[in-house]
This record gives structure tokens, C-alpha cells and sequence, in this order.
């Protein structure tokens, strides 16, 4: 068993997720060929900074002051990748006082594990196996709140723009993955209970439960993707469908999108799953394109051009295709 596993992919929780989807796109992801947007370089910056200020918190015993551990944040947001930092000073600036409050809460002998934390041995990442794949997540702050201790506490950091809700948290294939592993890792844990914290608007979600009598259910969610895979890996096809399509990080390279135009009267399905696949791509290309001109400006092809031309008001126009007028 142990020289199977040593051959086992190792899938994180992204490319599981990624691998419920279409094949085509989560292999793209597990190979890294993707193009993620800024928002993610965003929250693994303030990721960085929030598990810097609990490393202080655990390596101090508890003795850090208060301006120490928000210091310990403050210096890292600072010294975020100078292209990306007032995005990420802006977003988790509503958070930062209240987390150093939350931290600080918290008797550093009961800090698990935490992003970061592998430097004390209190590594945030889990893994186990399900179907011959080796399974791993990393959780923000896994902690006991000392009262029970056959349960342990979750907080995860989100900073982008979506809304979440007890009803999401208690759906989401995420942390359905954190509690399989918080299952398998600690055989005492019946009960794991998530929070979200929403560093954007500084708001948690209430408390949602996960039970161990649940486990199997978890993990077949879960199973279905390792499936998927191996059936998939070889020869991906697409799944375009308009919502998926217009998320997809490597909509730019679908072979979909390459195909030629269907017949709308005999494959009026395969014409709206080409349409779907071809309207993505293009708007992932408009993203490229618009980063080259705003670093280089305008592109220019005999008479077509892409870029911003020029605006009498300050408002910043949308980059967009347009013929070059005849110069007088």
C-alpha cells in the first residue's frame, strides 16, 4: 500500500473542485497552465500577513503585545507585491484590528494549526487518502475554544467579493474537504465548526457544523472528482456552459472555442456550447489584451486597433476594438 501511495497525485483542494467541472479546464489547473486573476494574489498576500501575526502570537507564549501582533501584519501587507499592494492594504484593512483582538483571544497552546505555522509545528495543511489520490488542504486557523474536546474550531479568511453565508459555508465542497481531513487527522474530533471571516466588510458567519457521522457523505463528493479524473486525465473534453465558461482561467485556450461554427439546425445544443465557450475566450482575451495596453499602449494593426482612446473626462473608458479614423 505505502509503494502505491508513493505514486498517488496529490490533489489540493482547488483541483479537486476544478476536476467537478470540466476535465479540459482542471487539468489546465492541476498543470498550472491557468491565468488567475489579481483577486487571488490578493488574499495569499493577506493570508501571508494574517499567519505571520499568529506565528508572533504562538512563538511569544501569548506575551506579544497587541501593537506587535498588528505590527506583525501591517509590515507584511506593506511588503506585498508593489503592483498588487493597495489592493491588498484595501481589502484587509476593515479586518485587522478585530483579527488581532481574535488572535490574541486565543491561548497559543490551543492554535492547532494555522497558514504558516509549519516553521512551530503547527502546519495548517491536512492530507488523506481517498481512491488512491492523496488529498490536501491547508486550513487559515484551526483551533479548540477549550470547552469540548472532542470539537474543534475553523476560521477561514475570505477576501474577495463574494458573499457568504451559514448556507454556503455548510455547501461548500471546501469545507466538507476541511472536515474529512480534520476527521481522518484527529480520531477524537466528532464535530468541526466553521466560520467564515469576510476581511472586506470584517463580518463572520455564524458558527456551521460539521459531524463525523456525516464523513462518507463528504467523501463522496469528494470521490466523484477522483473519478472523474482518472476517467478524464488522458483525453479531457469541455462541459461549456455559460456560468462555468465566464470563471474559466484558460477560457483563452479552449479547444471548444476552436471549432468551427455548428450547424444551429441540426446541433442547436453544440451551437450554444460553442457560443458559450467562443464568448468567453473572447472576453479572457480582451482581459490580456487590455494588461498589454495599459502597459504599452495602444495595439495597432493597419486600421484596427485595441486600446483606450483618449477621454475628455477622467473616467477610465473600457478597452475595445475600433477602426482607426482617416487622418486629415
Amino acid at each position: 500500500m505505502d509503494d502505491i501511495l508513493d505514486n498517488a497525485p496529490s490533489l489540493d483542494g482547488s483541483t479537486i473542485d476544478a476536476w467537478m467541472g470540466c476535465p479540459f479546464a482542471a487539468k489546465e489547473y492541476e498543470l498550472g497552465r491557468q491565468l488567475l486573476p489579481d483577486i487571488v494574489a490578493v488574499g495569499s498576500e493577506i493570508h501571508e500577513a494574517f499567519g505571520d501575526a499568529v506565528l508572533l502570537w504562538c512563538e511569544s507564549i501569548g506575551s506579544a503585545t497587541y501593537h506587535q501582533v498588528k505590527s506583525a501584519i501591517v509590515d507584511r501587507l506593506l511588503a506585498s507585491r508593489p503592483d498588487i499592494q493597495p489592493m491588498v492594504l484595501s481589502a484587509a484593512a476593515p479586518a485587522i484590528s478585530s483579527f488581532v483582538s481574535f488572535v490574541m483571544s486565543v491561548r497559543p497552546d490551543n492554535i492547532i494549526g494555522f497558514d504558516g505555522g509549519e516553521q512551530i509545528g503547527k502546519h495548517g495543511q491536512l492530507s488523506c487518502e481517498i481512491d488512491g489520490a492523496i488529498m490536501t488542504s491547508e486550513v487559515d486557523f484551526l483551533y479548540y475554544t477549550g470547552t469540548f474536546p472532542d470539537i474543534l474550531s475553523e476560521i477561514d479568511y475570505k477576501s474577495g467579493w463574494t458573499f457568504h453565508d451559514a448556507n454556503s459555508v455548510y455547501n461548500s465542497g471546501q469545507f466538507q474537504r476541511h472536515a474529512i481531513l480534520v476527521f481522518e487527522n484527529f480520531p477524537s474530533v466528532d464535530y468541526l465548526e466553521v466560520k467564515v471571516w469576510n476581511i472586506r466588510t470584517n463580518s463572520r458567519t455564524p458558527r456551521v457544523q460539521f459531524e463525523r457521522r456525516y464523513l462518507e457523505r463528504y467523501i463522496e463528493r469528494v470521490r466523484t472528482a477522483i473519478q472523474n479524473r482518472k476517467h478524464y486525465y488522458d483525453n479531457p473534453p469541455t462541459f461549456p456552459t455559460t456560468e462555468r465558461c465566464g470563471m474559466c482561467n484558460v477560457a483563452h485556450k479552449c479547444p471548444e472555442a476552436s471549432n468551427p461554427m455548428r450547424d444551429i439546425a441540426s446541433d442547436p445544443a453544440g451551437f450554444i456550447a460553442n457560443m458559450a465557450a467562443v464568448a468567453a475566450r473572447l472576453n479572457k482575451m480582451e482581459e490580456i489584451a487590455t494588461a498589454y495596453v495599459d502597459a504599452h499602449g495602444t495595439i495597432v494593426s493597419g486600421d484596427l486597433c485595441f486600446g483606450r482612446d483618449a477621454p475628455r473626462s477622467t473616467r477610465k473608458v473600457p478597452a475595445k476594438l475600433y477602426e482607426k479614423e482617416d487622418e486629415e
